[in-house]
């Protein structure tokens, strides 16, 4: 599995955004498996190459259009709660609804930590991501900005 990880990694870019609150490392990687499978006209499902897969029976129209419209729903739910919910003044502070304040007034205990099932797999993929210059989620990369 780890050597999976490190091939995606390098060859092809991939990462696991915020993996330090990943539980299941082997469950995730299972999961996009099943997803990357497609079935032949038998009905037998087959893992096929990237390519192929791109490129035969219009794949690669559907989840450009899929994709187009899980974004343009992201954007518009942001907009959304962000002009209904909160507002920004000048001086950066942040106002909230009156409906949304027992919310804020909420104390959370940063301390708590997630459990993981099998932390030395979580680790070594962090350490390998670290190597490669990723500082996790700030969207730099090596001092650039990553977008």
């Amino acid at each position: 599995m780890e050597k999976s990880i490190k091939h995606m990694t390098t060859a092809h870019s991939f990462f696991i955004p915020d993996l330090k609150y990943v539980c299941n490392l082997e469950g995730l990687i299972g999961y996009l498996g099943e997803s990357c499978m497609r079935r032949d006209k038998t009905g037998n499902t087959k893992r096929s190459s990237y390519p192929d897969y791109v490129t035969g029976e219009g794949h690669s129209e559907e989840a450009m259009e899929e994709d187009k419209e899980v974004t343009d729903e992201q954007v518009s739910t942001d907009e959304q709660d962000e002009n209904n919910y909160q507002l920004v003044l000048p001086s950066g502070s942040v106002v909230g609804h009156r409906s949304l304040m027992r919310y804020y007034r909420q104390k959370l205990r940063p301390d708590r930590q997630l459990v993981v099932k099998n932390p030395s797999s979580v680790s070594r993929v962090m350490a390998q991501y670290k190597a490669l210059g990723w500082t996790g989620t700030t969207g730099l990369i090596n001092g650039h900005l990553i977008i």
